[in-house]
């Protein structure tokens, strides 16, 4: 247990070490400046007589020490550059920051005679210490832990602090699942902070979750769930609970045949006054009712601008059916027979299955929130053991916000 604990010490002081050592001295240009003639101008010579090229290197930090897989014949400084005179056929140079790191760079081409070469040089810096002799910005980014670019080097994940080579900072940060942002930042006494909000990527797959109220036609208010994916195309489901409303869901507009219905006897007594074996109980061809006790609805979503998404889908509602019922007392002489004026609801043994077709729209608000807008249209329904039934859906209508992840 013992050697496991020291084991497990030493792996992480060794992490530590590399992390703290990692080199944070980045080069993020070289190039050879053929129309610079201050290597000829101040021509200074090497050991074997040979004319050496002049390295210049622009950097905001300062007290550098320099060496290289040859010779460095001479360091000036000049305002934001040391200028290096090194040995035709140099090929390294290594460059050395107290407190930073040191960097070990392998030039993209050997040096020249009289040749003039440019590196710049940026540097990412210690957090929680302040440089009081080094020029830097710091990099902040909603979220942060996005990668930071510069000239398409990678310089490390935000939040950050950076010494650049000139007053303008070209920069680019990228993160999974976010919208790339490119820029110039200006650095300068006042603005010395580049805060950037990343967008979340419209076109990449997110899951999403909303929750939504909506009425119908008859006036029936409901709630429901709804998540998926949205991005270039996704998917969702939607499920919207029980609801115990005496408002019609949908009409039925005929009917084939004779529909069989449970009449309950206490609840018949109750609103009529007398047994049910005294009236004629008949079914009335119009403003039948049904409780809508589930439904489930599906389908796609489809990315149609920068941050708005169609909905297509289609449903299964399961409702129970009630009926409006003429109640007519029997008499000895049925011409005698007088309707009452009182309605009975009597409730359809049989459950009914209603297809329906549902279109919205998905608008993303603030980078995560969601505003969620749903239409149902109408439907077909048919009793689940096979009995046909004709109706219309009604038009419903909802709205529901929710979240991006």
């Amino acid at each position: 247990m013992k050697n496991l604990l020291k084991t497990g010490i030493v792996l992480l002081l060794i992490s530590c070490t590399i992390r703290i050592s990692a080199q944070e001295i980045k080069v993020t240009e070289f190039h050879k400046d053929l129309k610079d003639i201050s290597a000829r101008v101040n021509a200074v010579y090497d050991a074997n007589g040979d004319a050496c090229a002049l390295i210049k290197t622009r950097t905001g930090l300062q007290n550098l020490e320099f060496s290289c897989d040859l010779e460095i014949r001479k360091i000036e400084y000049h305002d934001g550059e040391y200028w290096l005179w090194v040995s035709p056929n140099t090929q390294q140079i290594n460059i050395e920051a107290e407190g930073i790191g040191k960097l070990e760079y392998k030039l993209p081409s050997f040096t020249e005679e009289y040749t003039v070469f440019v590196i710049s040089l940026s540097a990412v810096l210690p957090d929680k210490i302040i440089y009081k002799d080094i020029r830097y910005f710091q990099i902040e980014t909603k979220p942060p832990k996005a990668e930071v670019y510069s000239n398409k080097v990678f310089m490390g994940y935000s939040p950050m602090n950076i010494s650049i080579s000139s007053d303008t900072f070209q920069y680019e940060i990228r993160k999974k699942k976010h919208s790339t942002v490119t820029g110039e930042f200006l650095f300068n006494e006042i603005q010395s902070k580049l805060l950037v909000s990343l967008k979340k990527d419209p076109v990449i797959n997110r899951i999403f979750m909303t929750s939504y109220i909506g009425i119908n036609k008859y006036k029936t208010p409901f709630f429901g769930l709804q998540s998926g994916t949205i991005g270039k195309t996704g998917w969702y489901v939607s499920f919207v609970p029980a609801i115990r409303a005496r408002k019609s869901i949908a009409i039925v507009s005929g009917h084939h045949g004779t529909l069989g219905f449970d009449l309950n006897e206490e609840i018949f007594r109750s609103q009529v006054g007398a047994p049910s074996d005294s009236y004629y109980v008949k079914l009335k061809d119009n403003n039948n009712t049904f409780y809508n006790n589930l439904r489930i609805k599906g389908g796609i979503t489809q990315r149609i601008f920068k941050n708005t998404y169609m909905l297509l889908g289609v449903g299964l509602a399961e409702y129970t059916q009630f009926y409006r019922l003429d109640v007519i007392p029997k008499s000895n002489d049925p011409l005698l027979e007088i309707p009452l004026n009182k309605n009975f609801y009597g409730k359809s043994v049989h459950l009914v299955g209603m297809f329906c077709i549902e279109t919205g729209l998905l608008i993303r608000i603030s980078n995560s929130y969601l505003i969620n807008l749903n239409i149902s249209t109408t439907g077909l329904a048919h009793y689940f053991t096979g009995k046909p039934i004709d109706f219309l859906l009604p038009l419903e209508a909802s709205f529901g916000i929710g979240y991006n992840f």
